[in-house]
């Protein structure tokens, strides 16, 4: 097993080797876990992230708490 919260490592694996995505447990970024979190602990929070990372963005629109 393998496993990364690297949006662009799960990204890859997704689109160049599928073969392997069995043995890849799927984890979330930091920024997924934390935004939840806040969210969780203050309904009203606008959550905001600022990264050179593109891949996350995919990620950031996936919290929906």
């Amino acid at each position: 097993m393998v496993t990364s919260c690297c949006a662009s490592y799960n990204q890859f694996i997704r689109k160049h080797l599928p073969e392997i995505r069995t043995f890849v447990l799927d984890t979330e970024t930091t920024l997924y876990y934390i935004a939840g979190k806040v969210k969780a602990e203050h309904k009203d929070a606008l959550t905001v992230f600022i990264g050179h990372c593109i891949a996350k963005k995919r990620s950031a629109g996936k919290q929906q708490c």
